[in-house]
């Protein structure tokens, strides 16, 4: 029965990336809107997808062949000129195919810790504050990462992840402020020194670093 649950849960997640997908091209195709902001927009979408789809990972190889079909077609359209509302940025990005890795390789984590923050806390986090800074430095005309936007990113993940455990955690975590707090800091040091894309990556590692090792030293002494 879980199998079950799992790979139905999977298959839900592989509808709501199309889905995202058709939306963002529909976007720039119908209404011109630039394909920086439908390539935001997927960002967004897909990762609160992956945070709000409730399910409990015991096998990664039902996620690992749905990633590895996802990126093949992401390669494909890059080099068929398809898609334009994600690839025509005006500069090189591997971010489509870095957040991929990121949720199979945040999902092994949670299979190796049983610990299911490990997953929904990176990709939310990811999800919400990384496209936070982006704005808050466009708004403030910053060409480059800044301040302004590492601090955006600070406050929207303490924020996003406040209320999701709020919301959908059973009981607080141990120690539960200054562990998003860490993760909020360490994260936007993580996005300001990426590009390429890369933060797509280096984000979630980083917060999943931090919940490893709150996962190591507090969490399982509080639980004994």
């Amino acid at each position: 029965m879980q199998q079950i649950n799992e790979i139905a849960a999977i298959g839900i997640l592989a509808a709501a990336f199309v889905l995202v997908l058709a939306l963002a091209q529909f976007m720039h195709s119908r209404f011109g809107v630039r394909a920086e902001h439908t390539r935001k927009f997927a960002h967004v979408a897909i990762g609160l997808a992956c945070v709000l789809v409730p399910f409990h990972f015991t096998n990664h190889w039902y996620l690992l062949i749905g990633n590895i079909g996802f990126i093949g077609y992401l390669l494909y359209a890059r080099r068929q000129g398809q898609l334009p509302s994600l690839f025509n940025i005006g500069r090189e990005s591997w971010g489509d195919v870095l957040l991929s890795v990121s949720i199979y390789g945040n999902a092994l984590l949670v299979i190796q810790y049983d610990f299911e923050a490990l997953f929904y806390l990176p990709l939310l986090i990811l999800a919400v504050a990384d496209p936070a800074a982006y704005y808050a430095g466009q708004f403030f005309n910053k060409k480059n990462k800044s301040w302004i936007g590492s601090t955006s990113f600070i406050v929207v993940a303490w924020v996003a992840s406040s209320l999701y455990l709020t919301a959908f955690a059973i009981t607080q975590y141990p120690s539960q402020a200054g562990l998003l707090v860490a993760c909020a800091v360490l994260g936007a040091m993580a996005e300001h020194i990426s590009v390429g894309g890369w933060d797509n990556l280096t984000v979630p590692l980083t917060v999943a670093g931090v919940l490893v090792v709150y996962h190591e030293i507090i969490y399982e002494y509080a639980a004994n």
